[in-house]
């Protein structure tokens, strides 16, 4: 009991020392790891590395180094701006639409977190002119970016396949994998067409001003 209390203070520590420091968190992590291993728990350095799920570290690094590509110099970003502008006509339903671009862009390699902070100011930009419902928008981008990194090869898809190979329902991983997104992906459905259908004589929606999209230049194609 008391080591499961020392990991998890470790654990808190280790995020509060990444975002205060403007640090990885994992490469606290890390040295925490070290510290509780070798010298509380008495492991070798060796048995030490030999927990590090070195194949799950490597497919998530690769995926968020590809996509972060992407991410980085705006592409993901331009692929929103341009839908939204696809569909700004559409008020209506424009928390639905926010639901399923944001669902695109996670799934397209952004991530949870990404997509929030991406999609999250795109959002409260366009409640503000627009009058969009702002808990709505919020509903919209959080419960979006989660179904999108569910994605069987997204981040969070490809984390949940990995532990679930290691399991006694590892023959199951790849079904339980996409279970687990097609559920994350319907439910929240439902939950904006609720929402939506209780504020329809609130929800009065002013027309978009989104320009139009240049043409995408060569390093985003």
């Amino acid at each position: 009991m008391l080591y499961s209390i020392l990991i998890i203070l470790a654990i808190i520590i280790s995020i509060y020392l990444g975002e205060k420091l403007n640090i990885n968190t994992g490469l606290v992590a890390l040295a925490f790891a070290y510290l509780i291993g070798c010298f509380v728990l008495g492991m070798s350095v060796n048995d030490l590395l030999d927990t590090f799920p070195t194949k799950l570290f490597l497919v998530i690094f690769t995926l968020a180094l590809f996509f972060n590509f992407a991410v980085v110099n705006g592409t993901l970003e331009k692929i929103a701006h341009f839908l939204l502008y696809r569909f700004q006509k559409h008020t209506k339903w424009l928390p639905l639409i926010f639901y399923f671009i944001t669902a695109l862009v996670s799934g397209m390699g952004a991530g949870f977190f990404t997509s929030v902070a991406v999609m999250g100011a795109i959002a409260m930009a366009l409640c503000k002119s627009s009058g969009m419902n702002k808990l709505h928008a919020s509903f919209a981008v959080s419960l979006g970016s989660l179904s999108g990194a569910n994605f069987m090869y997204s981040a969070h898809g490809v984390l949940f396949h990995s532990l679930l190979s290691k399991t006694a329902v590892a023959d199951q991983a790849s079904v339980l994998t996409r279970d687990i997104f097609v559920v994350s992906f319907i439910y929240p459905i439902f939950i904006m067409l609720i929402l939506m259908f209780f504020d329809r004589k609130n929800s009065q929606i002013a027309a978009l001003n989104i320009k139009n999209q240049k043409a995408f230049p060569k390093n985003k194609k």
